[in-house]
């Protein structure tokens, strides 16, 4: 049986042009993706972690050259009616043959009548096919050890690690929690599985302090709601199809470190946690991690070197308004569309541009469209004296102490987690070197006494020393926790209102601090009569207009109060203002507009 393989080098010759467009394609898609995320560095984490999934979707697409959409915007040219005449070759005055097709570059030049295939592009194909098997073959095997974990996990049935789930659950708004499964193979919470995802938490941690699981079960539970590990098939399918390139190695790990930072941002923003309270917890995790992350799996710690980047990440992270989150989304969506999908533009045909012109002359000479007719009756405005007001949180000395820093003044924008007062933390950090170095003397001897042949050390010794080690672990975190509260953070972003104290000076504990003031999640409030209660709801769309601006701040009420006040036979109504450009101030008198049903 005699193979042509010609056809095997066409197909192998096709797939190589394919790989080799999609590589090129790579380099500009990560190249655009990376320049934007250093370009504007207080973009969002979560958006930044969209715009490299655009990119390695980006990568993917390229394979497929037929998936072209051609967009009709070009004018079609009338045919030129022109005679083609095909080239034909004369043969002794009376045979004609048509012009011969191109010869593939694989095919070299005759020799002797004889057709020489150059075997190159088969080879370089045949390389390319046993990477992909040899990469498939290594996920088979990671994969059968996920599985293998998935059933040797179990259920969670500790009553405190369970309401701290479900308080979390609240926090996070999940609707359809994943199951909380405990393990002793893994040493590092972790999201697993893809179809029917669970969080698995090692044993050992379950009986850490509230807080920590708190921010642990957050972080996991963040993953889960945005489909964290789904989206990890497309990284992973990207480096199983292109093993050789190393650009998309450098982007994978770029997605996983946007991806964490982004989960960072939302777990903190959920939740009470301080930014030194989630590095520190971040810290003891990576300190406990010494294990591979299996297959399909996120977990807390991806690994040890993006740990300082997040870590730095989280001094810039801001909470920006809804509205400006929305218009970037849809901008990086717009341009995601634009960037992602393959187009090119053609002419339109000339029936379609004969049927827009007739519609078009159609429409020119029919009646008014609905556009134009009457609006619908919606409501009756009616406005009531109202005022500004917001957030203000003032901050006081958690213990005595002498204020060695002041990093702000009157005036300052301060963004949240920024640090505002420092105190004098040498006696503090010198109790945590000594806590640190009395836990790692108990334990070094514990773990060598507890591996010790049996009949050397007693068991009541190795109880009593178990005991010291709890205890220097306890004495450690009541040192970080005194060591942590030698330092004001902001609790908000804000504006110093208010600022008491100047480096050198002794505070007494208790004593007030600084003030900041939100400038960015403001409120209108008002006292409208009684009667009008019936006709208001929660959501319902406001203005607001001061004397100071032309314009009015459009919002939507968000609370209602449910008390009548019995001397003015008033009830207080607060709206939640739109104010991007930051112009209203809090006590700001003005009047708020409702329109009423």
């Amino acid at each position: 049986m005699i193979v042509d393989l010609s056809h095997l080098h066409e197909i192998a010759f096709a797939l190589l042009w394919a790989l080799g467009r999609a590589s090129a394609i790579a380099v500009i898609s990560f190249l655009v993706a990376w320049i934007i995320c250093r370009a504007i560095p207080k973009l969002p984490p979560a958006i930044k972690c969209w715009i490299w999934r655009l990119a390695f979707v980006r990568v993917l697409i390229s394979l497929f050259p037929a998936a072209v959409v051609a967009l009709p915007l070009l004018r079609s040219e009338p045919t030129p009616r022109i005679q083609m005449v095909a080239d034909t070759f004369i043969n002794d005055g009376s045979a004609s043959s048509a012009k011969p097709a191109p010869t593939p570059p694989f095919i070299k030049s005759t020799v002797d009548g004889e057709v020489k295939v150059s075997r190159l592009p088969f080879v370089a194909f045949s390389v390319w096919l046993g990477g992909v098997v040899s990469g498939c073959v290594l996920l088979a095997i990671r994969w059968s050890r996920t599985s293998r974990l998935r059933q040797r996990c179990l259920v969670v049935t500790d009553a405190s690690a369970l309401k701290v789930f479900h308080r979390i659950v609240q926090d996070v708004g999940v609707r359809r929690p994943p199951p909380l499964h405990q393990s002793d193979e893994v040493d590092s919470p972790l999201l697993l599985g893809v179809i029917r995802p669970r969080i698995v938490i090692p044993r050992s941690m379950l009986t850490a302090d509230a807080a920590s699981l708190w921010m642990m079960l957050a972080h996991e539970l963040t993953h889960f709601r945005r489909h964290d590990t789904r989206w990890a098939m497309l990284p992973m399918l990207t480096r199983l199809l292109f093993w050789f390139h190393p650009l998309v190695v450098l982007a994978e790990r770029e997605l996983d470190a946007w991806r964490e930072i982004a989960c960072d941002d939302a777990a903190i923003a959920a939740g009470d946690a301080s930014i030194p309270d989630y590095a520190r917890m971040l810290i003891n995790v990576a300190a406990a991690s010494s294990r591979r992350i299996p297959l399909m799996a996120i977990g807390v710690i991806r690994s040890r070197s993006t740990l300082r980047r997040r870590l730095l990440a989280m001094q810039t992270f801001n909470s920006w308004s809804g509205r400006r989150r929305t218009i970037i989304a849809a901008a990086i969506a717009a341009l995601g569309v634009c960037g992602v999908i393959p187009w090119t533009l053609a002419a339109r045909s000339t029936s379609a541009v004969a049927g827009q012109a007739g519609s078009t002359t159609q429409a020119d000479s029919g009646p008014l469209s609905k556009a134009n007719s009457e609006p619908a009756d919606e409501g009756i405005k009616a406005s009531f004296p109202g005022y500004v007001l917001t957030d203000d949180v003032t901050m006081r000395a958690a213990a005595d102490g002498t204020i060695a820093k002041v990093d702000c003044k009157l005036g300052d924008r301060v963004a949240r987690g920024q640090q505002l007062i420092g105190f004098d933390s040498s006696s503090a950090s010198a109790a945590v070197s000594r806590a640190q170095a009395a836990l790692k003397k108990d334990q070094t001897k514990y773990d060598r006494w507890r591996h010790s042949p049996k009949g050397t050390v007693s068991e009541g010794e190795v109880s009593e020393l178990q005991l010291n080690v709890e205890s220097d672990r306890a004495d450690l975190e009541s040192s970080l926790r005194v060591l942590a509260s030698e330092q004001t953070i902001a609790p908000l972003r804000g504006v110093i209102a208010t600022l008491k104290v100047h480096e050198g000076e002794f505070v007494t504990k208790g004593e007030p601090l600084v003030t900041v003031v939100s400038v960015t999640d403001l409120k209108a409030t008002a006292d409208i009569p009684a009667d009008m209660y019936p006709k208001i709801r929660i959501g319902k769309r406001v203005t607001f207009e001061t004397s100071i601006y032309p314009q009015e701040f459009s919002g939507k009420i968000d609370f209602i109060s449910p008390m009548v006040e019995t001397r003015s036979n008033t009830i207080r109504v607060r709206a939640s203002i739109d104010d991007p450009d930051e112009r209203l101030h809090p006590g700001l008198q003005g009047i708020l507009t409702i329109r009423v049903e």
